[in-house]
């Protein structure tokens, strides 16, 4: 389980040296499947799949804003489930 500390460098995202070989180690911190030896890939690939259509999501959010189109409804949910990915979930749960 993530702590408060690893995850406020994990959101800001913040590689710094100016040795090559440590920022790779730091880089490697981030990267979406640090963690695919212990969960498998099912499980890391629905994380993916949830990263990369919240990336298709926010791509039609801002398109919607561009046009004066907007849901406070659709900015929760999609905020709910980006909090979600941000524990990096390690089994599959049914949504109730």
């Amino acid at each position: 389980m993530p702590t408060p500390a690893s995850i406020t460098r994990w959101l800001t995202c913040q590689l710094v040296s100016d040795d090559l070989g440590e920022l790779q180690r730091q880089a490697a911190e981030f990267t979406p499947n640090k963690d695919k030896a212990a969960i498998g890939e099912n499980i890391l690939g629905l994380r993916l799949l949830c990263l990369y259509g919240l990336k298709g999501a926010a791509a039609y959010m801002e398109h919607a804003h561009v046009l004066g189109q907007y849901d406070n409804d659709i900015y929760a949910q999609y905020h709910k489930i980006m909090a979600w990915l941000g524990t990096w979930p390690a089994r599959y749960e049914r949504a109730s």
